[in-house]
């Protein structure tokens, strides 16, 4: 099954042995019955989800049965107090190449279609629409970043 949507119903039922049980099954190595020390992608994943849900976990009351040890615990401790959250938020930014801010053309390509003739008075009004759509465009593109 699928450990990010057990977790999220886990969530919703408020099931705090649930969530314990799915996030260790989550630290699993691929292939053998060995739990990894440190925090799995899915169990980043999950603290993540757990984190924005503000689902708080007690380290020394539920998670002494966590197979994580160490710089793993401290990762976990890190991540559902959300100390780190603009901090991975501009590490994936990186990772997507969406730090420098883009301009429309960057995202339409317009510069690949070929041009179609056009009327003037419908010229005026498609000269409006692309000039509003260009303004969402750069808004939403550059939101976060640039």
């Amino acid at each position: 099954g699928d450990l990010g949507q057990a977790i999220r119903c886990l969530i919703r039922l408020n099931d705090t042995e649930g969530i314990i049980k799915v996030f260790n099954e989550a630290g699993r190595l691929p292939g053998t019955d060995k739990i990894s020390s440190e925090m799995t992608a899915a169990q980043r994943q999950m603290a993540h989800t757990l984190a924005r849900q503000q689902y708080m976990l007690h380290f020394v009351d539920d998670f002494v049965h966590t197979s994580l040890e160490g710089s793993g615990l401290d990762q976990l401790s890190d991540v559902l107090s959300n100390t780190k959250l603009s901090e991975n938020f501009l590490a994936l930014a990186r990772e997507l190449d969406i730090m420098d801010p883009k301009i429309p053309e960057d995202i339409y390509k317009s510069h690949l279609e070929p041009t179609r003739p056009s009327l003037a008075a419908t010229g005026n009004i498609d000269s409006a629409r692309g000039n509003l759509a260009s303004s969402y465009v750069n808004g939403l593109v550059n939101c976060g970043f640039g």
